[in-house]
């Protein structure tokens, strides 16, 4: 007889783990709250426009084609992708603007030009970071953090004595962080990050029109007023973008709406209507994170963004890996 696993919530990340333990003949049964499946990876048609709701930037695609493959199945016959030349587009208050390009020579000499970082610095560092998840990437993101055996690797020996962190803030980024966790909401200058899919995909959007999805840091849900702040983040938003933009967005605005800590609470099921779960701005934070498996309930184990190994498409994927290969038969 096959052994049952019961999957709780169809994320992303619920959805791959079904999919692997039944590639191992599991009988697998998949239970949602929603009546759709994808958990905060979703979309959603607003009048003639439609928008991701989920995540906008897709990388590591091997993982998706990963899954696939287990399943004996060829992603090509489902899906393709292609590498855009520019990941984002960065602005600043004083004018400076920033293109993040794909190719890493035309990102190093975008830096230098604008600010001010020799290219071969940024070409160094880069480097550096890509030795660095040679080294132990793989440990790190495709194993449970709570196993000896995983830290025994003379991979992680040499990563561990080169390991090192370097963050980059404004001052005006840790004052925005600052006024969210002293509850000074909205910060008077945020950061705003804008996906407009329909430059890549025209159909997202009426002939003339865009979609824009517009997003900003904000606290966690507690019980806020989150209709009164609504209103008071939209003008705060605006008025940072008019200048930027040159334009008046106002006047441009068909229709619109709000998805706010507490609606994503309501919908996923994530604390506090966090999208990547725990806090992650301390070097210990990986660390901290959940455990892929419980301690005191046999047979339980957790995968998704807000555990091991952390949010974002490729590592909900890694966490349902990680789940499938320490599941053990009841």
């Amino acid at each position: 007889m096959n052994p049952k696993s019961i999957i709780i919530g169809s994320g992303i990340a619920g959805i791959a783990a079904a999919i692997r333990l039944a590639a191992k003949n599991h009988h697998v049964e998949v239970f949602e709250t929603n009546d759709y499946p994808g958990g905060k990876l979703t979309q959603f048609t607003q009048g003639a426009f439609r928008f991701d709701a989920g995540p906008s930037l897709f990388t590591m695609p091997q993982y998706v084609d990963a899954l696939f493959e287990h399943a004996g199945r060829n992603p090509r016959d489902y899906f393709n992708y292609k590498r855009k030349n520019e990941s984002c587009r960065y602005f600043w208050n004083d004018g400076a603007r920033l293109t993040a390009h794909a190719d890493r020579n035309k990102f190093a000499e975008e830096v230098e030009k604008t600010l001010g970082v020799n290219a071969k610095t940024v070409l160094k560092k880069l480097n550096k970071s890509r030795q660095m998840y040679e080294l132990a990437g793989r440990t790190f993101l495709e194993k449970p953090l709570n196993r000896l055996g995983t830290w025994l690797t003379r991979d992680v020996g040499r990563s561990m004595l080169r390991l090192h962190k370097l963050s980059l803030f404004s001052s005006d980024y840790r004052q925005e962080f600052r006024d969210i966790f002293k509850g000074v909401v909205p910060a008077a200058d945020p950061t705003v990050y804008v996906n407009i899919t329909s430059k890549d995909v025209p159909t997202d959007a009426p002939a003339g029109c865009e979609n824009w999805f517009v997003m900003v840091n904000v606290p966690q849900h507690t019980g806020q007023n989150w209709e009164e702040l609504t209103g008071k983040y939209r003008w705060v938003i605006i008025s940072k973008l008019n200048p930027l933009l040159g334009v008046e967005l106002s006047d441009l605005i068909e229709n619109e709406s709000t998805l706010t800590p507490k609606d994503i609470e309501v919908k996923t099921s994530s604390l506090g209507g966090s999208l990547y779960g725990t806090s992650s701005n301390n070097r210990y934070a990986a660390f901290l994170r959940h455990t892929n498996d419980s301690s005191r309930i046999k047979g339980l184990y957790f995968c998704g963004g807000s555990v091991h190994p952390g949010g974002g498409i490729p590592l909900c994927l890694l966490s349902a890996k990680i789940v499938s290969e320490i599941c053990q038969k009841p």
